[in-house]
C-alpha cells in the first residue's frame, strides 16, 4: 500500500516520518495529503491496508491529545522561559509525522524514545522553532 510512491508499510512510515524531519517538501506533502483528505481509512480497504484505518484513529487521537499535554508539562513547572518551550512544543508537521509512527508502530517507538541518552543520536528530530515552512532543526532529544 502506498500513496505518491511512499509506502505506508512499517518501513515507508518510518522513512516517511524522518524525511518530514529533515523538510523534504516531498514527503511533507504526503503527510498532508494523508492528513487533509483523511487517506489512511480508504487505503484501509485496499488490498495491503488492513490496520490502516485504526492507525488514523490513533493518529488523530495522538494529534488531539498534543497540546493539552505539551500545556500541562508547562503548568506544571516547565522551564522559565516557556515562550520559547512553548514554541518548541509546537505541533508542527515533524510532530505529526512522529505522532504517525507512534500510532503505527507504538511498542517500538516508545521503546525507541524511552531507551535513554546511550541510545540517542544525533539524527533524531527536534520540532523547528524557526519560521513556518522552513526545515526542522535537528538535535538529541536526550539533552
Amino acid at each position: 500500500m502506498s500513496h505518491h510512491g511512499v509506502p505506508l508499510d512499517t518501513l515507508g512510515i518510518r522513512q516517511l516520518a524522518e524525511a518530514v524531519a529533515d523538510g523534504d517538501t516531498e514527503a511533507r506533502a504526503v503527510l498532508a495529503d494523508l492528513l487533509r483528505h483523511e487517506l489512511l481509512p480508504l487505503l484501509a480497504e485496499r488490498p495491503g491496508g488492513a490496520g490502516l484505518d485504526e492507525v488514523h484513529q490513533r493518529w488523530q487521537e495522538h494529534r488531539a491529545a498534543w497540546r493539552p499535554l505539551t500545556d500541562e508539562i508547562l503548568s506544571r513547572g516547565g522551564p522559565r522561559d516557556r515562550g520559547s518551550a512553548r514554541a518548541r512544543l509546537r505541533r508542527t508537521d515533524a510532530v505529526d509525522a512522529m505522532l504517525l509512527r507512534l500510532a503505527h508502530e507504538p511498542g517500538r517507538f516508545t521503546a525507541e524514545l524511552t531507551r535513554g541518552p546511550a541510545r540517542c543520536g544525533p539524527d533524531w528530530p527536534r520540532p523547528s522553532t524557526g519560521t513556518p515552512g522552513s526545515p526542522p532543526i535537528r538535535t538529541t532529544p536526550c539533552g
